[in-house]
């Protein structure tokens, strides 16, 4: 019941176009290799694993899925978890339809979700670089993702190209020993090179 409604609700939407439903760890498997979606919306917990378990499988079979963790109760170990596995973002499930819509949107153009709430109570070292050697642009560029922003948006707004970005992006994944942007905005939290934007 609760998938059908998901379903439905996205379905709704004419940016979203929903091309398969599982229930399980096993058949979002099949369905992610055999559909390829942009983007996979997965319950964090499920009968036969965790929908972060099929970040692995987007990796191993070298697709450009980003998957976006629904929870209940989104608290800082399953943070902690998801960031780990190299999502692309996390939502509660007490979050609307439309927040729904808009982190999927945000999560297909390249960008991290993340409830800012449990990143602002993430214990936090000393405000220096700690040896990551990040350059003056990287940090900008970082500071762009904990906002949320897109790389199209950080080419804008830095007017800088979308080639240089993602050069940026990779080289910051790369130092910060990150899988994902979300990940990389985590361990900037948490060295202290970053603040979470207000809202």
């Amino acid at each position: 019941m609760v998938l059908e409604g998901l379903a439905g609700l996205l379905a709704e939407d004419p940016t979203v176009e929903v091309v398969g439903t599982a229930t399980t760890v096993e058949r979002a498997r099949e369905l992610l290799i055999e559909l390829e979606p942009d983007v996979v919306v997965a319950d964090y917990q499920l009968p036969d694993g965790t929908g972060a378990d099929l970040v692995a499988d987007a990796e191993a079979n070298n697709l450009a899925s980003y998957v976006l963790i629904i929870s209940g109760l989104p608290n800082e170990d399953l943070l902690s978890h998801v960031v780990g596995s190299g999502c692309a973002g996390l939502i509660s499930k007490g979050a609307s339809g439309q927040d729904l819509i808009d982190a999927i949107t945000v999560v297909s153009r390249g960008a991290a979700v993340y409830p800012a709430t449990l990143l602002q109570h993430l214990n936090r070292a000393q405000h220096e670089a700690r040896g990551f050697e990040i350059t003056e642009r990287e940090l900008q560029i970082l500071e762009y993702l904990a906002g949320g922003s897109s790389v199209d948006d950080i080419a804008v707004d830095a007017s800088i190209s979308v080639h240089t970005v993602r050069n940026h992006i990779r080289a910051l994944l790369t130092k910060l020993s990150a899988r994902s942007q979300l990940e990389a905005v985590v361990i900037g939290v948490q060295n202290g090179l970053i603040e979470i934007p207000p809202g």
